[in-house]
């Protein structure tokens, strides 16, 4: 187990996705290092280190960036689009 979650500075972290993982939706913020947003449609939406890294995911396709050297969507209806 590491350092961070036996001296308990985790625990309530980890206890909030735990619970909050039934509910169907979860809202979990730690800006700027982690932002992430989980709706009960399905659409998922998670940013790592501010705007730098974002992946999106939801009824109309998926969308990974990594700025600034690219950015790529997937759309369910195209398989692949710019």
């Amino acid at each position: 187990m590491s350092r961070a979650l036996r001296s308990g500075c985790l625990w309530p972290v980890v206890l909030c996705v735990l619970y909050a993982s039934g509910a169907g939706a979860l809202d979990l913020k730690l800006w700027p290092l982690i932002d992430y947003h989980s709706a009960a449609s399905g659409e998922r939406w998670v940013h790592l280190l501010g705007p730098l890294f974002s992946y999106t995911s939801g009824p109309e396709g998926d969308e990974l960036t990594l700025r600034p050297l690219f950015s790529f969507k997937r759309s369910t209806q195209n398989q692949f689009t710019s």
